[in-house]
């Protein structure tokens, strides 16, 4: 049997990676001898965490090298730069050595700087196989293969946590009777709300317009670090007195079940983050949007469920 190396952004805090890398050990975990990742902040179960010159070697020697996760290929800081160059001089060697890259659900970032555009072209140039997420990364990809007059194998499927919904949720054995009917949850995304100077306001507007606040008594704030932490208590503000809130910062895989065991439970979901929607699709829960990143307005609440 062969051995992988899982490229992306598990173990490092994000639940959305975490649950897409949850998702391919479900399903491909039986197709590999042993599964190898990069360092974690904390145990994830099913992989062989990695440093040092060890993960460098694995990196570029397993047999398959699958990249997955939204944010692989985007541009959020300066270091970003270095992130991408490296995966394609990791692609590259790999293709000269003959072993396989494979790239699965992926949302290409359409905003970077036109250089660093080519560059990820290129790497997918050198991918096996390759698996996008959205219609408008696939719409775009096919179209620059077209121009290069390349012919090449892509796919277009829902995210990976989208397609595993019924394994997830098998797994995570949810759906439990809860005391309080009338809460929200709401996916906070500093990074995403700052690159709108304007999305505090957007943020007061969206609250003070919208009637689905009204009938309900709590909120429940998501947070992934103490960036997440700084939006939730602003938010909290503008909510509070009227609705009482409750900060959650996501510091382990362990809390997805924490989540998912009152996310039925919920009346709806207010999400800044990809994959909050992702999540209010899998559990039928109406949900409404702060798209304030691009990638948030590819998705509409038409996966599953109509929002009202």
């Amino acid at each position: 049997m062969k051995d992988c190396f899982l490229l992306g952004y598990h173990g490092l805090g994000n639940i959305g990676d975490d649950l897409m890398a949850k998702s391919f050990l479900i399903e491909k975990k039986s197709f590999y001898n042993k599964i190898y990742t990069g360092k974690l902040l904390y145990p994830f179960q099913g992989v062989k965490s990695l440093n040092g010159l060890r993960k460098l070697i694995y990196m570029f020697l397993a047999d398959d090298l699958v990249t997955t996760g939204g944010n692989i290929f985007s541009y959020e800081r300066k270091k970003s730069i270095f992130k991408i160059i490296f995966i394609y001089m990791l692609f590259l060697f790999r293709k000269k050595i003959g072993k396989t890259n494979i790239i699965d659900s992926i949302g290409l970032d359409l905003e970077i700087d036109k250089r660093l555009r080519k560059i990820i072209i290129k790497t997918f140039l050198l991918a096996d196989h390759i698996s996008l997420r959205d219609n408008f990364s696939y719409r775009y990809l096919r179209y620059c293969f077209f121009y290069l007059k390349i012919e090449k194998n892509i796919t277009m499927q829902p995210d990976r946590v989208i397609r595993s919904k019924t394994a997830l949720l098998k797994q995570y054995n949810t759906y439990l009777k809860c005391s309080e009917k009338e809460f929200f949850i709401w996916f906070i995304s500093q990074p995403a709300a700052k690159k709108n100077k304007y999305s505090l306001q957007i943020t007061k507007d969206f609250i003070i317009n919208n009637n689905i606040f009204k009938k309900t008594q709590k909120g429940i704030l998501f947070c992934q670090g103490n960036e997440d932490i700084l939006r939730a208590n602003q938010i909290r503000q503008i909510l509070e007195p009227n609705i009482k809130c409750d900060i959650i910062n996501y510091s382990c895989n362990e809390d997805i079940e924490n989540l998912l065991s009152i996310l039925p439970c919920s009346k709806f979901v207010v999400t800044e983050r990809y994959h909050g929607a992702l999540l209010a699709e899998i559990y039928e829960k109406s949900w409404y949007k702060l798209p304030f990143t691009e990638k948030l307005d590819r998705v509409s609440p038409s996966i599953f469920l109509k929002s009202n």
